[in-house]
């Protein structure tokens, strides 16, 4: 489709409204509507139909959302709840074994690929608790042969005993939120954690041999300097974690810190993380560490989020399971699962349908950051990407966002912060006349 001249400024509000990633389809946030488990089921059966006979639907992973905290974090925009006491735990774990019964008889003959635990704070769950999810998922649905299991943790929570149950039930990655070892960053953005905690979290999961580790830090947070952040990721560096991903503080706008303030410098304050994230590639480059990702770096191969690399790479689904898990079924539908007044007594599902072309299109979004061989994406979707998407291309060309070359689209723009918002503004495109439109009507 071709953007008038008046229409990019739309587009540019959209990168800012849906600025969470593309794996979490942000951008189709204002478009969900309450539907029916009827609907869902009649999805999720063309979906199915189509299983292994189109490539796009040859993959399934499984997500598991605990959105439980005991942190009030102002810089968090993951979908998650305040904990009040210890039954909501309990009560959660029933709701969770019982969304994985209702959703048993739909995916009982698809193998999934991977199951990912994620928050929120899943290591807040006990491990009795966490052990009857494992022992409920194995029970009800089928997994393909050293599933990669990845399980996300908070260091204040996750003892010893938890770890231990993880080893049991085939872990292979944690995934530890440490975001700031700074005491000063910390009580800024209301985190409940000490260096020392983390220190003893780290040591425990080495004591346990889980085969990979990953820490997480965060650029740009409230109170911040570039010499704290990189204090923090000297710090890190020296415990050797298998990866660290460096995660640029993004959704400012929406965040409680934005709300709490009213006023902020985004210019000094985008300068100030740009400055971070660059110092950080260099100094995790001479350690050793190789960049795998947009945010993501290894000391070695394995160990990859594997959930994020096959939706990326292969255009692969997920079953989300939990309150605030998205589920995208390639094709059909992306849905999550919502809290009710009464909270999970009148939860329900909302989502939107979708077609073959949003699949396409965020696909190509994120893989021409890299390089898209024409080839692979004929192979995957069966039809020729110019065909599909020419004039679009063909506008980022123009715009120097992107080149073709040699059987391969890239994008050419400069590696900045000011650089990837205008391409990930002018790639919304790809999307289609259809879907921006219901999306202007939405924001109105």
């Amino acid at each position: 489709m071709m953007v008038r001249k008046e229409d990019f400024n739309f587009l540019r509000f959209l990168t800012v409204a849906s600025s969470n990633s593309l794996y979490d389809h942000g951008l189709l946030d204002p478009l969900f509507r309450k539907t029916s488990f009827r609907s869902l089921e009649q999805a999720v059966n063309r979906f199915i139909d189509k299983f292994g006979n189109v490539d796009y639907c040859n993959e399934v992973n499984l997500y598991i959302h605990i959105p439980y905290c005991t942190d009030k974090c102002n810089f968090c925009y993951c979908s998650h709840c305040n904990l009040s006491n210890i039954h909501e735990l309990y009560n959660y774990e029933r709701y969770i074994i019982e969304q994985i019964r209702k959703f048993h008889s739909l995916f009982s003959n698809i193998p999934f690929s991977s199951i990912y635990i994620g928050g929120g704070t899943p290591s807040l769950l006990g491990a009795r608790s966490i052990g009857a999810i494992f022992e409920s998922l194995f029970k009800n649905f089928t997994f393909k042969k050293n599933v990669p299991i990845n399980f996300e943790a908070h260091p204040s929570s996750f003892s010893l005993d938890k770890i231990r149950v993880l080893k049991r039930y085939g872990v292979k990655r944690v995934s530890l939120g440490v975001q700031s070892l700074d005491d000063k960053v910390l009580k800024e953005t209301g985190r409940i954690q000490d260096i020392k905690t983390v220190y003893k979290c780290i040591e425990n999961i080495r004591k346990a041999e889980i085969p990979y580790l990953n820490v997480d830090l965060i650029a740009g947070l409230p109170a911040q300097s570039i010499k704290s952040f990189l204090s923090d990721l000297k710090k890190v560096v020296e415990l050797r974690p298998e990866m660290i991903h460096i995660i640029p503080f993004s959704d400012v706008c929406s965040s409680l810190y934005y709300q709490q303030i009213r006023t902020f410098d985004m210019f000094g304050f985008i300068k100030r993380r740009h400055c971070m994230i660059r110092e950080a590639k260099e100094i995790l480059k001479k350690s050793g560490y190789r960049r795998y990702n947009i945010d993501a770096f290894q000391l070695k191969r394995g160990g990859e989020s594997y959930q994020e690399l096959s939706f990326f790479e292969r255009a692969a689904s997920v079953l989300g399971l939990g309150i605030g898990a998205k589920s995208n079924l390639a094709g059909e539908v992306v849905f999550e699962n919502s809290a009710g007044r009464d909270g999970l007594e009148d939860s329900y599902f909302a989502g939107c349908f979708i077609d073959k072309r949003y699949t396409m299109a965020t696909f190509v979004t994120y893989n021409l950051l890299g390089g898209l061989r024409d080839e692979l994406f004929c192979n995957l979707f069966k039809e020729d990407i110019y065909k599909v998407f020419g004039e679009e291309l063909l506008f980022l060309e123009n715009a120097k966002l992107v080149a073709h070359k040699g059987g391969v689209i890239k994008y050419i723009g400069p590696w900045t912060m000011e650089g990837l918002f205008e391409y990930f503004s002018y790639a919304k495109m790809l999307y289609g006349k259809s879907i921006l439109l219901k999306l202007r009507e939405a924001y109105k």
